[in-house]
């Protein structure tokens, strides 16, 4: 009798755990696939790169704590002073539009120091042409001023601010809304920022014709994972400047394969590889983390290009009209004609 029940208690524990190592059954579209439908965000502190505040790709309490208080301050307009240097100057902040207390992101809950997993260090591996175009596109950002064509993309209105759509999608600091739809050949993504629209054709072949914003997507199913391989991205979004200073470069060359896979009621996790040797030494991966919004999509009006972009380049010019008339009265002083 003991023998039995000591059997019996087996079964129903064996059954328990199976039941507990089950995988996530996601709701299914009328043509039988996964779906990935609905209203989602990537909104996240989780940087690109990993910063050297963190010592591994796993976030400690500690590291987590500090980077929280680190972005709330910088949101605030209070940015943290550095060990032994003087506190830095305050500015007006970005608690007006950027969201607050999203804290890094999670997967399988562990807080992730950096988007990037592959390589193990979580930096880009840019190759020596990568390094140039990241720092001429940061010099130009920060010191060119000649023309409109002279500025960023999403100043222009011309994409989202860090091209939150394109390839890899990366997430904005504010605005990270998304909406998914599917049809029976289709899989459609919208974001908020800008209303960019991306159409993920399922099956057939790339239109290599001219170059797309969201570059060309071609997917298919894998089981419970939609693989969608992008190619053909357009040169003016191949500059991508995104929270905490990081540049991120996708040139027309390159080929990048996405993987959806709902692992949740609530959630997408988002894989991706990079390959694009015109500016990596190497493919490159990362891993996000698509939750439910908890509300639709809003209006978003890209004004910078409307009024921002004019007054930059009127700034730009009454800077050069004080300097040429400082030089002017410095060889007034000098003596010189």
């Amino acid at each position: 009798m003991l023998g039995r029940s000591i059997l019996f208690v087996c079964c129903l524990l064996a059954l328990g755990s199976a039941a507990v190592a089950a995988p996530y059954a996601a709701p299914r579209t009328p043509e039988g696939q996964p779906s990935l439908q609905g209203e989602w965000t990537n909104l996240t502190w989780t940087p690109l790169q990993r910063p050297r505040e963190f010592a591994g790709p796993v976030a400690t309490k500690f590291e987590e704590i500090f980077w929280t208080a680190k972005i709330k301050a910088q949101i605030a307009g209070k940015p943290l002073a550095k060990p032994g240097a003087p506190p830095p100057e305050p500015n007006v902040g970005q608690s007006e539009w950027f969201d607050a207390d999203v804290g890094l992101m999670r997967i399988g809950g562990q807080p992730r120091a950096s988007i990037v997993t592959d390589p193990i260090n979580g930096r880009l591996p840019y190759n020596i042409l990568g390094r140039h175009v990241v720092a001429a596109a940061i010099h130009r950002d920060e010191e060119v001023f000649d023309g409109p064509e002279d500025r960023l993309s999403d100043e222009r209105c011309l994409m989202g601010a860090g091209g939150p759509l394109a390839p890899p999608m990366m997430p904005p600091g504010y605005n990270a809304g998304y909406q998914i739809v599917q049809t029976p050949g289709f899989v459609v993504i919208e974001a908020e920022m800008i209303h960019d629209v991306r159409i993920i054709r399922l099956g057939g072949v790339h239109d290599r014709a001219a170059p797309q914003w969201q570059g060309d997507s071609i997917g298919h199913w894998e089981g419970e994972t939609l693989v969608v391989e992008t190619v053909n991205q357009h040169p003016l979004s191949a500059e991508r400047f995104l929270a905490g200073d990081a540049v991120m470069l996708i040139s027309p060359a390159a080929r990048v394969v996405e993987r959806f896979t709902r692992t949740a009621p609530g959630e997408i996790r988002y894989a991706f590889t990079v390959e694009d040797p015109a500016f990596y030494t190497r493919p490159w991966s990362g891993e996000e983390v698509f939750r439910t919004a908890n509300q639709p999509l809003y209006e978003y009006a890209c004004h910078e290009g409307n009024y921002a972009l004019a007054n930059i380049l009127r700034g730009a010019r009454h800077k050069e009209q004080e300097e040429a008339a400082a030089k002017a009265k410095q060889k007034r002083l000098d003596g010189k004609p």
